[in-house]
């Protein structure tokens, strides 16, 4: 009875939109990852053919890389929001904040919106 409970406490307790409710590792240790994109939209368009070549590196000291196709950009992430987003500060200057939708050891979906319009990506760990 206790554990059933439990469960039903936790399972209202979802920080991210598509969850998940419970992990047991740190939220820092599953961004730091490799990533690669899955699906991208950009105000509900489908642009992913754009992103297959990309990587998204993320290490657990705050520094990141954007590779594609000898490509390289980087800069350092942090948490934003209570941990609800992520802060993107690229070496040029420019900073990006992205709504985590959905965090887990092998999914990171996050939305940025920029002038009216909305990137929806969904990345999955290498």
């Amino acid at each position: 009875m206790c554990a059933a409970c439990t469960i039903i406490s936790l399972s209202g307790c979802k920080k991210y939109e598509d969850g998940p409710g419970l992990s047991l590792r740190s939220k820092k240790s599953r961004v730091a990852a490799t990533w690669e994109f899955k699906k991208v939209k950009l105000s509900s368009v489908d642009v992913t053919s754009n992103f297959l070549d990309y990587t998204w590196e993320m290490k657990k000291d705050g520094q990141f890389n954007v590779v594609s196709s000898g490509y390289i950009d980087h800069g350092k992430w942090d948490f934003a929001l209570d941990k609800e987003a992520i802060d993107f500060r690229y070496d040029d200057g420019t900073i990006e904040r992205y709504d985590i939708k959905r965090l887990t050891a092998k999914d990171l979906w996050m939305e940025f919106i920029d002038s009216g319009d909305t990137l929806y990506i969904e990345l999955s760990a290498k």
